[in-house]
């Protein structure tokens, strides 16, 4: 009973430090990236919407790696982490078809990064009546300030 209590309270702790790790990395990174685009744009005034979409996206991978590794340390999770790998192909399917709107918004998202059809601080007019500033490009939508 008592080595069970210490071996999962050992596993408890080694989970908090990793996801403790995950956020502080991932922190900090967001925080030197930032820190880059902003003396990048001042000093050779470039477009910073590539560089802000890199930045969310590594952001995003950081934290989906760092709650992976704290996953496998739990035993059961090994378990149904094989389980749910020899299911994805069929879960795959299920979720792309059900979330075909969101998926066609998230393509989009990367064609306009990708293209450059408008950027950050671009002020753009749509359906001739609606103008404002571009603050921000997302896989799911473009943020306006009017």
């Amino acid at each position: 009973m008592t080595t069970s209590f210490f071996s999962d309270f050992k596993t408890l702790i080694i989970i908090g430090i990793i996801i403790a790790l995950t956020i502080c990395f991932a922190l900090v990174f967001k925080y030197l990236s930032k820190r880059k685009i902003n003396a990048l744009v001042k000093t050779r005034h470039i477009d910073p919407t590539s560089y802000v979409f890199a930045t969310k996206l590594i952001t995003a991978l950081i934290f989906i790696i760092g709650i992976s590794f704290a996953l496998i340390q739990i035993p059961e999770m090994k378990t149904l982490g094989h389980s749910l790998l020899a299911g994805a192909g069929i879960l795959s399917l299920v979720a792309g078809l059900a979330s075909q709107q969101a998926l066609s918004n998230i393509m989009s998202g990367f064609l306009i990064v990708i293209f450059k059809l408008f950027k950050i601080n671009d002020r753009i007019t749509f359906i001739q009546t609606y103008t404002g500033t571009v603050e921000e490009i997302n896989l799911r939508q473009v943020v306006l300030r009017d």
